[in-house]
């Protein structure tokens, strides 16, 4: 019932905008390029990696506080990988995985809008006596990045316990589109009701966000 009158009240506010009217959008191109450096642990063959990419608003109600998330990003590894046995990715020493994420948003809504992204090595392992050992998978934080959208075209490298992780953001040339065909279009690079916040399903989050910060 509580879903259903908000999803009524932004269907509402969402119909006050004339689908002809055009907004000024940009779509972004999230590149990460995680390469295994070292071993998470000594006793390791290979790296387990999780990579978590959630789009947020910036800024919340309360000032100085981060806003809420909006949802976890396709490109991402799992749409939650705080879930125990959610999907990793394993790589040997010295090779690389790359993983895409793309975004499209109107103009001023990117400038309220950030990228909190997230890379778990997932797996440990506990010596045995004997010629085997117990694989138990603990998940490490390996980096924990938040990215500004309003910033545009960036590129940076972090380096984490066992991984170095390039992050490279590419943007189109601003277009214009109507509203609702540029909510299909962001709703299509999230994970379906991959987050949910005080009863509000992912569509939820994103029309909402995208409505408090259109200019």
């Amino acid at each position: 019932m509580i879903k259903l009158l908000l999803l009524t009240t932004l269907l509402f506010s969402l119909s006050t905008h004339a689908s002809s009217t055009q907004l000024e959008a940009k779509r972004l191109q999230l590149t990460v390029t995680i390469e295994a450096i070292n071993y998470g642990d000594v006793h390791d063959w290979s790296n387990e990696y999780k990579l978590d990419m959630r789009l947020s608003a910036k800024h919340g109600n309360v000032l100085g506080r981060k806003g809420d998330t909006i949802g976890v990003l396709r490109g991402s590894h799992s749409k939650n990988p705080y879930v125990a046995f959610s999907k990793y990715e394993t790589i040997g020493l010295g090779d690389q995985i790359v993983k895409k994420a793309n975004i499209t948003l109107p103009v001023s809504v990117l400038d309220n809008s950030m990228v909190i992204l997230k890379l778990f090595e997932a797996d440990f392992t506990i010596p045995v006596p004997g010629p085997c050992c117990i694989n138990i998978n603990d998940d490490d934080l390996e980096a924990s990045l938040d990215i500004d959208l309003s910033l545009g075209e960036q590129i940076f490298t972090v380096t984490g316990k066992s991984a170095r992780i390039n992050v490279e953001i590419k943007e189109s040339a601003p277009f214009f589109i109507e509203l609702p065909k540029i909510i299909r279009e962001q709703k299509a690079n999230l994970f379906k009701d991959s987050y949910g916040h005080l009863g509000k399903s992912t569509d939820l989050l994103l029309v909402e966000h995208i409505l408090n910060n259109l200019n």
